[in-house]
């Protein structure tokens, strides 16, 4: 995981067009402030060295540059910057050498064809470009040439300019750059999208003309090609993010650290403005939907590249949503049958062409489903020792088995400190108050129990003669659960012996009437799909247990809104007044719910969640949020 320090976050002395960061600039009016000594103990607490980062990190003043690089060089040997290098003076190159710093730089281009790197007008951008590549021979003079990104565009990859940008690589090559990274253009708008980016043919042409190219260069190298045939050869140990199933939530090859030390992602995932703070663990769900999800709604399933592509980065995602799999997809998916062809002229055979590639497929989408993935790598260097290794089912290719956890990202600390403590009362109110159900709505209630909170329930129904059973072994019904919770049932005696005996003999009739028209299901989740008609129907937030309507469990239309006036009435007479207040507050927030390939995802001004639900082959969303 590379640690990146953004001391201004995305403040920047440019103004290029496409940048991908612009979302979180509309967002921004001001220039963040920042913490040395912060950003200090959260780069330790990572326990790795760091690249400065941005927006642009030079614009940092200078005593605190060489602070930090100095501190850098004292505990790691040295540190990283990625720049756009237009303001790299002499005094900033004596700092590189003296503290070991790796630089990148961004340029597109010599002279007009890095012009949507945009510095105030076009004379200040062909100054500001000729500078950088000043700068680019000071480094390679001085033993340090720097890595390069480049972003492929209109004005830079298009037929007729192809001829000046092979002619600049390999001027550059002569320099002694060994290194460049090849971008596609993300697209963040549809007026960038109409004016600046490539066809995917256009892509695929500039592609293979820049592999071309590469055999007749001395060093410099384009990482995506060597790259995307160790893929293919089943060797993904030192591959890109883009290749390993980044997680956007929390993005595994890249680890943020604000000004004020907090914690944030590649911000290449971020399309709501937002840096929002890391998830707490890796989560694989967008894969394992894409692995199930036909190609012509936006997933990958049947893909003999999938293996190796993986849906490529979310940051291209089809309309901007995670859940669907690369725009690129034609345009990676040609360069990968070209490649594979090189190979096999070669005399290699690649992964694609082998008959162990369902196994190996089979095995990684099992270990997303246990939330960890796999080296293709070690799969195959294992798979290759059995003597007859055991073929899959087709079957199993069938069972999605999304697993059930609910990803949670807040705004910023604040909003975490706040209403991380309010979600815990909120569970922890609703499921001791649904005690005060029995006997009004129902003589057995079922309930979701968390397991922090399972104790003092059973020790509660235990003063006031009702019993608490778990039913852990309704496998339909379980499934609909939130994390960490237990299906339970708060009954008076008589009642629990008759649910109890309906259960073991699974009377889903006997239950439903026990249970006064409230019963397991594992449709229930269809209410999320709509907007509610009032906020005590809002199951947004149903798996983090803030809801009236506890997840998994339906009740009849005509039952719901006195249902949901008796929960209510029940958090105020069991003295939780002021957990109903923050329920109000949350199921009435500006929000945004929607559902794709049977993952659910909720924006609020406080934070970001998702979580399994029904299937849907198209995007099924309501609501709005204002952050």
């Amino acid at each position: 995981m590379g640690v990146e320090i953004k001391p201004f976050g995305v403040s920047c002395n440019l103004q290029c067009r496409y940048c991908y960061q612009n979302p979180m600039r509309d967002q921004k009016t001001t220039r963040p402030s920042y913490d040395l000594e912060k950003i200090k103990q959260a780069i330790q607490a990572s326990g790795r060295d760091f690249t400065l980062f941005g927006g642009e990190p030079l614009l940092m003043p200078h005593e605190d540059l060489v602070d930090l690089l100095q501190w850098g060089y004292q505990k790691y040997g040295g540190s990283s910057i990625q720049t756009n290098g237009v303001l790299i003076t002499s005094a900033h190159l004596d700092l590189f050498d003296q503290y070991n710093v790796e630089v990148g730089i961004s340029l597109d281009g010599p002279g007009e064809l890095n012009d949507l790197r945009w510095h105030r007008n076009r004379t200040q951008t062909r100054n500001s470009t000729q500078a950088v590549e000043h700068v680019i021979q000071q480094l390679c003079q001085r033993g340090r040439p720097p890595g390069l990104i480049v972003t492929l565009h209109r004005l830079n990859a298009v037929s007729e300019q192809l001829p000046c940008m092979n002619a600049w690589f390999q001027s550059l090559d002569k320099l002694g750059i060994r290194a460049a990274r090849l971008h596609l253009l993300e697209v963040e708008n549809e007026s960038i999208r109409r004016q600046y980016a490539l066809s995917q043919q256009e892509n695929v042409t500039v592609l293979l003309n820049f592999a071309q190219l590469e055999t007749q260069l001395t060093q410099l190298r384009f990482d995506v090609f060597s790259e995307m045939k160790r893929l293919l050869m089943g060797r993904d140990e030192q591959s890109s993010c883009v290749w390993n199933a980044c997680d956007p939530y929390n993005t595994a090859a890249v680890y943020g650290i604000e000004g004020n030390g907090q914690s944030s992602n590649c911000g290449r995932t971020n399309k709501q403005g937002i840096d929002y703070l890391k998830a707490e663990d890796n989560g694989y769900e967008r894969y394992l939907m894409l692995y199930h999800t036909p190609q012509e709604h936006g997933g990958c399933q049947g893909c003999r590249f999938f293996l190796m592509c993986k849906g490529q980065c979310p940051g291209t995602a089809i309309d901007g949503d995670w859940r669907n799999r690369t725009e690129y997809c034609g345009v990676w998916k040609q360069l990968f049958e070209e490649l594979e062809q090189q190979l096999v002229k070669e005399g290699q055979t690649p992964l694609t062409q082998l008959p162990l590639r369902p196994l190996i497929e089979q095995q990684m989408v099992q270990a997303w489903k246990q939330q960890r993935t796999e080296s293709i790598h070690r799969l195959l260097a294992w798979l290759t020792q059995e003597d007859q290794p055991t073929l899959p089912d087709p079957a199993l290719y069938k069972n999605v088995g999304l697993p059930q956890v609910c990803r949670m990202s807040f705004v910023d600390r604040a909003m975490q400190s706040t209403w991380e403590p309010r979600l815990q009362s909120i569970r922890r109110a609703l499921t001791l108050s649904s005690m005060a159900l029995v006997g009004i709505w129902s003589s057995a209630v079922f309930t979701w129990v968390h397991a922090h909170d399972y104790f003092e329930l059973y020790q509660r129904c235990a003063e006031q003669d009702l019993y608490l059973q778990e039913y852990p072994n309704l496998s339909p019904w379980i499934q609909t659960a939130a994390p960490k919770h237990h299906l339970g049932v708060i009954a008076d005696s008589e009642t629990h012996a008759a649910l109890a005996g309906a259960i073991r003999n699974a009377s889903s009739h006997a239950i439903h009437f026990l249970l006064n028209s409230t019963e397991p299901s594992s449709t229930a989740t269809e209410s999320v799909l709509t907007e509610p008609e009032h906020w005590y129907f809002n199951e947004a937030f149903s798996p983090l247990g803030a809801s009236l309507f506890p997840r998994g469990l339906t009740i009849e239309s005509e039952a719901r809104k006195p249902y949901a006036e008796l929960r209510i009435e029940a958090l105020i007479q069991s003295g939780f007044e002021v957990e109903k207040i923050w329920l109000e507050t949350l199921l009435t927030s500006s929000l945004q719910f929607s559902a794709l390939h049977g993952i659910a995802e909720v924006h609020t001004p406080f934070f970001k969640c998702s979580y399994p639900t029904m299937y849907t082959k198209v995007k099924h969303q309501w609501g709005h949020v204002s952050v």
